[in-house]
């Protein structure tokens, strides 16, 4: 931010070096004479500090310098007027007559007395001592508003942080007295499961032998599965093991396939 400060201060300088000595041009003869200073009203708007004040054909003007390419906006002249009325004589330790605009890449210098402003900008007033009071004062009216909004919005939070503390403390103050009930209830033997609960155990319950059923048949099956590979086993160890139709037609076609493969051989 600083260094973006001191590039446009160097390059506005440089322009007017440049049309200071342009006899033809708006800003001939100009000198500087305050540069860059804090308006000490500007606390009531956060921050308020105006660029310079050149001296200019016998007049001090409070001015806004514009470096930019594209085109002035009305938000320009607004703010240079804004300074003028935010300027406090008894405490701001320097004066101008006039406040104005300069634009650096063109050498333009337009500015305006005091009382022009008053008259083109704020023609309901009579002076730019008025004005000020009355910027002021709005400006003092909305800052005090805007605290009394901040500080009941403030209390509201509180009350609410309050409300919220107040329920949690209840709440934990319940659930003490809750368990402390029901270690007393089971003590004593009286303590009873409430329905639900009751439910929610006889479920997990039925869900568990239900469980244990699947693993004791799962169990028998892989047993009855043992007990037939051994059988079969015995069996054909024998030579009493008669094969199935389906265990014969295989074996024929394992038979059938193994001669084309000799015959082919062949």
């Amino acid at each position: 931010m600083e260094k973006h400060i001191y590039k446009t201060f160097y390059l506005w300088l440089i322009f007017f070096l440049r049309y200071r000595d342009d006899v033809n041009g708006d800003f001939f003869g100009a000198e500087l004479t305050v540069g860059n200073t804090v308006l000490r009203n500007s606390r009531l708007v956060g921050g308020a500090d105006f660029d310079c004040i050149f001296k200019c054909k016998g007049k001090l003007i409070l001015t806004d310098v514009k470096t930019t390419i594209k085109p002035l906006k009305l938000e320009y002249l607004r703010q240079i007027i804004g300074y003028a009325l935010l300027y406090n004589e008894d405490l701001d330790s320097f004066k101008f007559t006039d406040i104005g605009i300069y634009h650096s890449r063109s050498g333009s210098f337009r500015y305006l007395s005091l009382d022009g402003v008053v008259k083109k900008a704020l023609p309901s007033l009579n002076s730019i001592v008025q004005a000020r009071q009355e910027f002021i004062g709005f400006i003092e009216k909305d800052r005090l508003k805007k605290l009394e909004e901040l500080k009941k919005v403030q209390a509201e939070q509180e009350a609410l942080r309050a409300i919220e503390l107040a329920k949690k403390e209840s709440l934990k103050e319940k659930r003490k007295i809750a368990r402390l009930a029901k270690a007393e209830a089971i003590k004593n033997g009286t303590y009873e499961i409430g329905e639900q609960k009751l439910i929610r155990l006889k479920k997990a319950e039925e869900k568990r032998k239900i469980e244990i059923i699947k693993q004791e048949r799962k169990l028998a099956s892989n047993e009855k599965r043992k007990i037939a590979r051994l059988a079969k086993a015995e069996v054909i160890k024998n030579g009493t093991y008669e094969i199935g139709e389906q265990e014969l037609i295989l074996a024929k076609e394992k038979l059938r396939v193994m001669e084309q493969e000799r015959a082919l051989a062949k």
